[in-house]
């Protein structure tokens, strides 16, 4: 069984105009919540094996607060530029090119992708992927994705519930 953990990144800050999209990193309120679902994933203890996520500043910090609360090495974190604006097919693609020997990845990228591909994976019910929500999608291989089942759906708002 293959363990798909999808991230979208936690909130980015808008205070410097100048900086390029690609460039924003982590507001306040980001970092407190990536802390948060850091910690709440870890509980889950699941035995990562890889990181995939896109470059984009907010991305890279989210995913190195989980990489460092998981206890996962730099050198299992994989920068994928194609994972920046991109469309869930490109997801899928990236999915079904996993290692095979690979049992459970996080992958961290952007909305309305996350939000589309959550939708697609089998929750319809979910209209928005909040900043650094979380699904579990399981499959029997990563060449079962797109026919996965969302297992679970976390996000901080349900921390302070």
């Amino acid at each position: 069984m293959k363990t798909l953990w999808i991230l979208r990144h936690a909130k980015s800050s808008w205070d410097n105009a100048s900086l390029a999209d690609f460039d924003r990193p982590l507001n306040a309120r980001g970092s407190r919540n990536a802390r948060a679902m850091a910690e709440r994933l870890a509980a889950l203890s699941p035995a990562l094996d890889r990181i995939v996520s896109s470059p984009a500043r907010r991305a890279r910090d989210t995913v190195m607060v989980f990489a460092e609360r998981l206890g996962l090495p730099g050198d299992r974190i994989d920068w994928t530029d194609s994972l920046y604006e991109a469309s869930p097919e490109t997801w899928l693609r990236i999915i079904r090119r996993l290692d095979p020997a690979w049992d459970s990845v996080l992958m961290a990228g952007h909305n309305p992708t996350i939000t589309q591909l959550v939708r697609q994976l089998g929750r319809p019910d979910i209209d928005n992927v909040p900043t650094c929500g979380l699904a579990e999608c399981r499959a029997g291989s990563w060449n079962d994705f797109p026919r996965a089942t969302v297992r679970s759906f976390d996000h901080p708002k349900r921390i302070r519930k």
